[in-house]
């Protein structure tokens, strides 16, 4: 058996392992904050990454290796061997999530914060066994097998909040920053599509011209200029500091920023990436930084992210475009030093599956059935966007029953099998459009069951009046409504009689929704009314 699979099966006695057969996007945090993640989870996982948090303390307890770093490491090992794992975010900084410190004689410091060690899962960083890792001669290949992001959080509220960010930037941003690009420090073409908007920003420069431009919105921030842990300097003038990162208010309009400044991501303590991800009210919805000295001959590196980004015809995810990046300039990192501590401290702050923009947002028009019978069936799709197909990712989800996840040229049908009554979550994801979010009900089979039955709060077939027993799952700490074959509610139902001679004969369906302090599921029953 693979040393992947043994080290899996050790976690799955100690239960982290979820009863699936795949699990795309692993959240490795303290125990104290996965309860707050719960959001994240699904939201990614409604999305199309079926997604899972675990406490890191569990993984350094039984997963093996001679310290916590490596340990870490082959916990995300044996997700990506055998659930196929492609993303992984470290919740937390240093202090909370273990950090590799690579190798970088010469860089500020001699060892330096290295997320690119969860990254890159081949070999073992350390080849010669003297303890250092990242040494030339350690044979370290570069390249991503997963697609790492960290989350410098250390609070619940922060992880709320940062979740907040990022549903907010891929659902809700403002339509007119999208497509705008501020170039400060340099005058290169980075090749954004036509109709960009691209403001540069070169010394000398006003104190706050900087700040005010991120407050006035713009989605990609490119910096090439000199920094420390707590401010960024253009010229030779300051251009933010954290207190400035820490008090912007663009709250729909965040920035993704990308520094060639030296410690803009230092995560192994405060920095100025950290404070502008973790501002509630604005700042940035991501960090591309250096966790040590940034090297101005390696400059071609960071703006290659937005050479690779713009020619991507596909979801623009944030952290394989950071990943793919890197890719292009590996034969240079296996020969030279410099290029070699770029690739180790070029960090993500950020989620790694965030979906980035290339294009102004465009809604999504979609159909499908409103509500459905329980059973094995097809389920019917079809999206468009401007009247004309295009391609998303379209994803079922129902609780433990429903999982299912298509790529779809304008739509298709996708088999489902739903056993009980309920709603199935309807989600599709395409290029630069906000996430369609809907929903499918199930009912149970049509029966002619009397009033009386045990169980069943009133009768599937109606002949002038429904009566809703008082007392019923249906009353109890339920809204209840009565929904015409489209879906679209009719009229509310209460407790005891409801009058429905006024509606027309024909199938009807019982949706009973829970109240806000309720955990009970929803529910959903087939009725005719008959004349």
């Amino acid at each position: 058996m693979r040393p992947g699979r043994i080290l899996l099966a050790v976690c799955a006695v100690a239960g982290w392992v979820a009863a699936q057969a795949d699990l795309d996007y692993l959240v490795v945090t303290p125990s104290h904050l996965v309860p707050a993640f719960d959001t994240f989870v699904v939201w990614r996982t409604r999305c199309g990454m079926r997604t899972t948090a675990v406490a890191v303390e569990s993984v350094l307890v039984h997963a093996q290796g001679r310290d916590f770093p490596e340990k870490l490491r082959n916990f995300i090992r044996s997700y990506h061997e055998s659930l196929g794992t492609r993303w992984v975010l470290l919740g937390g900084g240093s202090e909370l999530v273990p950090v590799r410190m690579a190798y970088t004689p010469g860089n500020l410091t001699d060892y330096s914060p290295c997320d690119l060690y969860y990254s890159d899962l081949d070999g073992t960083w350390d080849a010669d066994g003297d303890g250092i890792f990242g040494e030339e001669s350690d044979s370290v290949d570069f390249h991503a097998d997963v697609f790492v992001g960290r989350a410098p959080v250390v609070s619940a509220a922060q992880v709320q909040s940062l979740t907040d960010k990022w549903r907010r930037f891929e659902q809700e941003p403002a339509p007119d920053y999208l497509a705008r690009l501020l170039e400060a420090g340099d005058t290169a073409n980075l090749g954004p599509p036509p109709g960009w908007f691209v403001a540069k920003l070169m010394p000398p420069v006003g104190r706050y011209d900087f700040r005010d431009s991120l407050e006035a919105g713009f989605q990609l921030v490119w910096h090439v200029g000199h920094a420390t842990r707590t401010q960024l300097v253009l010229g030779t003038q300051t251009i933010l500091d954290t207190f400035d990162a820490r008090s912007l208010q663009n709250r729909d309009r965040l920035a993704v920023l990308n520094s060639t400044g030296s410690e803009v991501a230092a995560f192994d303590g405060n920095c100025i990436g950290s404070c502008l991800v973790d501002n509630p009210d604005g700042g940035c919805a991501a960090v591309l930084g250096n966790s040590r000295a940034g090297w101005v001959a390696c400059r071609e590196l960071y703006a290659w992210f937005y050479v690779s980004l713009f020619g991507a015809d596909t979801l623009h995810a944030l952290g394989e475009n950071h990943a793919r990046t890197k890719d292009r300039f590996v034969p240079l990192a296996r020969t030279n030093r410099y290029w070699r501590q770029s690739l180790y401290v070029w960090t993500l702050l950020g989620d790694p599956g965030l979906r980035l923009w290339t294009d102004t947002a465009r809604l999504l028009e979609v159909n499908h059935s409103a509500v459905l019978d329980t059973g094995l069936q097809d389920f019917v799709i079809t999206f468009r966007s401007g009247g004309a197909p295009c391609l998303g990712l379209v994803c079922l989800w129902k609780g433990n029953e429903v999982y299912e996840r298509r790529w779809l040229d304008g739509g298709g049908s996708i088999p489902i099998h739903p056993r009980t009554p309920g709603e199935m979550l309807v989600t599709v994801t395409a290029p630069n459009h906000p996430a369609y979010l809907g929903y499918c009900g199930f009912a149970t089979a049509l029966t002619d069951s009397p009033p009386t039955q045990p169980g069943r709060a009133f009768s599937t077939i109606l002949r002038g009046v429904l009566r809703l027993e008082v007392g019923s799952r249906q009353h109890t700490a339920y809204r209840t409504e009565l929904l015409d074959i489209s879906g679209r509610s009719v009229m509310t139902l209460r407790a005891g009689l409801n009058d429905v001679s006024h509606l027309a004969p024909g199938v009807y369906f019982v949706r009973s929704e829970p109240s806000a302090v309720s955990r009970k599921p929803s529910a959903l029953t087939k009725v005719v009314i008959a004349r």
